[in-house]
């Protein structure tokens, strides 16, 4: 059966165009959005449930790729805080920007614009800053 066209109440001499009346999806159109809709909402679980099981073997940190010089640029910080030396962290193609500054208890909402006290609450000690830039190739 052909599609009827549907026609404006103002007609064609007020510059409105004729529509088409549009048609409803097939099986095919339909089987294809659902199947879709599925595969979506088992990336959304698969995601959510991989969250809970964290591979710490995938996203290790390399540091025997670290060379001397790398290594003496930045200053090393207190080993008895957080057991990994500033020094490690730093690859290859970082230079430090800004000598190392050190933020305690006393002067931490300097830092983080007045906020301490939910830090200080929490069982904050120290907090070390130093700001580095990627070098250019």
């Amino acid at each position: 059966m052909p599609e009827k066209d549907v026609y404006s109440p103002l007609g064609r001499e007020h510059g409105v165009a004729i529509m088409k009346r549009r048609k409803r999806p097939g099986p095919v159109e339909t089987t294809v959005s659902l199947a879709l809709m599925v595969c979506l909402g088992l990336v959304a679980i698969a995601v959510w449930q991989k969250q809970f099981h964290y591979n710490e073997s995938i996203f290790h940190i390399d540091f025997s790729s670290q060379t001397a010089e790398h290594k003496e640029r930045s200053q090393p910080i207190d080993q008895d805080l957080c057991g990994i030396p500033l020094a490690d962290l730093i690859t290859t193609n970082t230079a430090p920007l800004s000598s190392r500054e050190e933020f305690g208890r006393e002067n931490l909402s300097d830092k983080i614009d007045g906020r301490a006290e939910l830090y200080l609450e929490l069982g904050f000690v120290k907090l070390f800053c130093q700001r580095f830039a990627v070098e250019k190739a």
